[in-house]
């Protein structure tokens, strides 16, 4: 498998460098801040690692919202329009669309509804991607984040009449939503996966968890993984990536 990393500060960025990752993905909050700085050359300086993929392209600050009484898509289109070309920049053709803050349906607001105004804006949202040459991804999130899209299933029905979007399955999710990794990864569009300590940022690995969802990842033929979590050294950086290389590659030899 091909193992990357979410870069969401100008530290990680760093030790990333060092550690031999196969590509980076960038958040898009992080991207914006250093927009904002006008530090991009930071990012295209890279010489050994490219940018492939982005996450969060609706950054928590801007405020956009796609779902509820509130939800204006003119402008989180322009949000997301703006993040994608900063990505372009970098090379990036993969976006994942977490961003749950943006897509949480208020209490009193029909779920019917949400979902409509969901379908339609990944809709605005594919055609940018499509416009430059980019794939939309969706990602489930936990429930503490969000209430719309909880698991791979949801996403997928969402999802299943659109053929230019793919989904992105993140291990820390399906763990925390207590789902089964078999019924989540079972024929769907999932293209991208994301990883980290189970429960992210507690430094607890479960071999046989992630054992078990690398190996299914990789029988529905979803190659690229990238680790999600906030490292507070470089060498958990690197153990954690050597982890995965060796757990993808044993179930890889079945």
């Amino acid at each position: 498998m091909r193992i990357g990393c979410v870069i969401s500060d100008s530290r990680h960025l760093a030790w990333t460098e060092e550690c031999a990752f196969d590509y980076l993905e960038i958040k898009g909050d992080f991207l914006l801040q250093l927009s904002r700085a006008g530090n991009i050359e930071k990012l295209l300086g890279l010489e050994r690692i490219s940018f492939e993929a982005m996450t969060s392209p609706l950054p928590r600050g801007l405020g956009a919202r796609i779902v509820g009484d509130d939800a204006d898509h003119t402008y989180a289109l322009k949000v997301f329009t703006q993040m994608v070309d900063l990505s372009a920049t970098l090379g990036v053709r993969k976006i994942v669309l977490g961003s749950g803050q943006a897509r949480t349906v208020p209490k009193h607001f029909k779920r019917d509804w949400a979902y409509e105004q969901l379908i339609d804006f990944i809709n605005k949202a594919k055609s940018v991607c499509i416009e430059r040459k980019q794939m939309l991804s969706i990602e489930p999130l936990h429930s503490g984040e969000t209430n719309l899209i909880n698991s791979c299933i949801e996403a997928q029905k969402v999802v299943s009449d659109i053929p230019e979007v793919s989904i992105t399955a993140d291990c820390y999710h399906i763990f925390t939503e207590q789902l089964s990794v078999n019924d989540e990864l079972y024929k769907s569009k999932i293209m991208h996966a994301h990883t980290s300590y189970l429960p992210r940022g507690s430094g607890i690995f479960r071999e046989k968890y992630q054992r078990s969802f690398l190996k299914k990842l990789q029988s529905i033929g979803c190659n690229d993984i990238s680790i999600e979590e906030i490292f507070d050294s470089k060498r958990n950086m690197h153990e954690m990536l050597l982890k995965i290389r060796k757990l993808s590659s044993n179930s890889a030899g079945g």
